[in-house]
Parts: C-alpha cells; structure tokens; sequence
C-alpha cells in the first residue's frame, strides 16, 4: 500500500508543480490580465482531483493520519494555488470548504481522505508570503493600488491568526 501511495503522491507532486509553475506568473501579469492566469490555472486545478481520488482510494479507513504525511506538502500547495486563485478573482479567502471542493476532496471519503485544517492553514501562510512577493513586483510595474489591497487582505489574516 506504501508504495501505491507513493506513486500517487508523486503524481500528485507533479501536477502541483505544474500548477505552481502556471500561476508564479502572477509576478510579471499585470492586474488586468488576472483572468487569464486563473483560466490557464483552473484546468491543471482539475486535474488535481484524479489524484486526491486515487489516494483516497489507496487509502484503508481509520488510516488516514498515519500515511497523510506523504502528500501534505502537496496538498498545502495546492491550497495554496486555490486560495491564490480565488484571492485574484475576488480579493478574498477561499474557505476550507471552498478549497475542499475545489479539489475535489468528497465527504464520502471522511475516513480515509480530508483536507485537514492544518494543511489548508499552511496553503493560506504560503498566499501570504506570495502576496508580499507580488506587492514588491506590483510596484515594479508602476501598479500601486494592489499593494494596498494586498497589505488590507494580509492583515486581515495576521489578525485572524492572531485571535
């Protein structure tokens, strides 16, 4: 089962990267071309679910927090790519249950696959720090209204991690 799982995580390391890689073109786009990334980015979102579904599949129930270390840091990313995405779109956060249907993550897999909160809060940090980076690049392309919502949004989080 180990090695099944493995296979998947890598796959699903893949597709992530993949994803990531589309959606760092953030730093260079301009405000009004945000439309764009996110379409190019939603297809690659999609394909994600395949993935999450064949380790939920691999998955035994009642094992899920033993193995679940094997892909956090994929799955964390592409929280992070989702959130990002919906922050683009709106200039708000994306909830946990937003982000799990994004995914694709289904109830049904309660005992064998879930987005777990730590790993949707580790996807928000990660908005965050990308945030500042594109702020910074903003600037650079002579936009100075994005950081200002970007620095409202940030703070924001920082006081909901505060409380």
């Amino acid at each position: 089962m180990r090695e099944q799982i493995r296979e998947a995580t890598s796959e699903l390391e893949k597709k992530v990267r993949s994803t990531t890689g589309i959606l760092n073109k953030v730093h260079g786009t301009p405000t009004a071309q945000f439309p764009e990334l996110i379409a190019a980015v939603q297809p690659h979102i999609g394909s994600i679910h395949e993935n999450l579904e064949t380790l939920a599949e691999l998955v035994k129930p009642e094992e899920f927090w033993r193995v679940k270390d094997m892909w956090a840091k994929h799955l964390q990313s592409a929280v992070y790519v989702v959130c990002m995405c919906e922050w683009l779109k709106s200039g708000k956060l994306a909830t946990i249950d937003q982000v799990s249907k994004e995914l694709g993550v289904k109830p049904e897999w309660q005992d064998r696959f879930v987005l777990a909160s730590e790993d949707y809060l580790h996807g928000v940090i990660s908005v965050t720090n990308e945030l500042a980076r594109l702020a910074v690049n903003a600037v650079i392309m002579k936009d100075f209204e994005l950081p200002s919502k970007i620095y409202a949004f940030v703070k924001e989080i920082h006081t909901g991690f505060s409380l």
